[in-house]
């Protein structure tokens, strides 16, 4: 909110290997990061969605009203039912977000400027054909041996 400070450092001056280089600055080329979230919500089992929507909500929880809207906004970019979801819980609407902006860096193709105009009202994303791999145990089911 206030841009970013280094922390001031804590414990051991050095630590880990030794590593030479040259260290540089670039922009990223862009990525499409509210298509990959919000199909990967799609692709979750019902429980793991539950569970990320009440993580959501106790951390974000804990944030500014400011902080929580926008990222309302950002889970909504990423998928109707997760920004809605987690927006129910803390209170706060599509409407009460769709005034916000993209973040200054951000760039957005023609179908995430459409996506942004139809804030909450998009429908679920088309994950027709995609699957995924869960490697998260649900612990609701008792295996019996």
């Amino acid at each position: 909110m206030n841009g970013l400070r280094e922390a001031e450092p804590t414990g051991e001056r050095e630590v880990g290997p030794e590593l030479r280089g040259r260290l540089t600055r670039s922009e990223l080329p862009r990525t499409n990061d509210y298509k990959q979230a919000g199909e990967r919500f799609r692709l979750m089992e019902e429980w793991e969605r539950d569970d990320l929507v009440a993580n959501f909500i106790a951390n974000i929880g804990e944030a500014t009203h400011e902080v929580q809207q926008r990222m309302v906004w950002h889970l909504l970019m990423c998928e109707d039912e997760l920004g809605n979801r987690v927006g129910e819980g803390l209170g706060i609407t599509a409407d009460d977000v769709r005034h916000l902006e993209p973040l200054p860096k951000q760039t957005f193709t023609d179908s995430e400027r459409q996506r942004m105009s139809n804030l909450g009202k998009n429908g679920p994303r088309d994950v027709e054909g995609l699957t995924m791999t869960h490697c998260v145990p649900n612990e609701r089911v008792v295996v019996k041996r």
